[in-house]
């Protein structure tokens, strides 16, 4: 494989891992716009697009890698996730949550009702035991005496 060539593949796989080194690609990975194909592998590889622009190029390795690369991200629409997507994706979660937070106070509500009524019946409860236990302390008492 010429120079050249692994240049064009090295370019290709930092595009593919969204880590650009060019100024220009830099800017429009940061924007969500960067979109991999021959001209902006070519720039990132700082060579010409004419040695892997058409099919009898000279570095046809290259270029079917990229036509590959292409090919993938059109396949996969999460291949392409813009900064507008990212941020409309999370909207949407976070509108999930906040439906589900309200969904779970009111059953912390519910459920504080509960156990409010919960200690009332205990405690009527404990004071009957309570006034048996004196009834009963008392009957043991008068029966001694």
């Amino acid at each position: 494989m010429a120079a050249d060539e692994n240049d064009f593949m090295a370019a290709l796989a930092r595009l593919e891992a969204g880590r650009p080194t060019n100024r220009a690609l830099i800017q429009r990975a940061a924007r969500g716009r960067l979109k991999i194909n021959i001209v902006s592998v070519a720039i990132e590889a700082g060579h010409s697009r004419t040695l892997i622009g058409h099919a009898g190029c000279r570095f046809p390795a290259a270029r079917t890698a990229i036509l590959a690369s292409m090919a993938r991200v059109k396949k996969s629409p999460a291949g392409r996730v813009t900064a507008l997507d990212a941020i409309k994706a999370l909207r949407e979660t976070n509108g999930e949550l906040e439906a589900e937070n309200r969904l779970l106070a009111t059953k912390l509500v519910e459920a504080m009702g509960v156990v409010t009524k919960l200690r009332e019946r205990h405690q009527i409860e404990l004071r009957r035991l309570e006034g048996r236990l004196r009834n009963q302390s008392a009957v043991d008492g008068a029966a001694r005496a």
